[in-house]
């Protein structure tokens, strides 16, 4: 069954990470770098999308979580 929270799980040595993407992480993020996050909603980031965006969603995403 998918999880309605919109976190992602991962275990790594016993150690269980969560990456959280709530509503709030997404409007940091657009804050950051516009309302496509980089390209990264609407595809226009091509094959190779810059990593700051994605860097920024992990960071914000882990501290939402766990």
């Amino acid at each position: 069954m998918a999880d309605i929270t919109g976190t992602i799980r991962a275990v790594h040595k016993a150690t269980t990470y969560e990456l959280r993407s709530t509503m709030g992480v997404l409007a940091k993020l657009q804050g950051l770098h516009g309302p496509t996050v980089g390209g990264l909603l609407d595809g226009s980031a091509g094959d190779t999308p810059t990593f700051q965006p994605m860097i920024d969603l992990v960071s914000l995403s882990l501290q939402k979580g766990s």
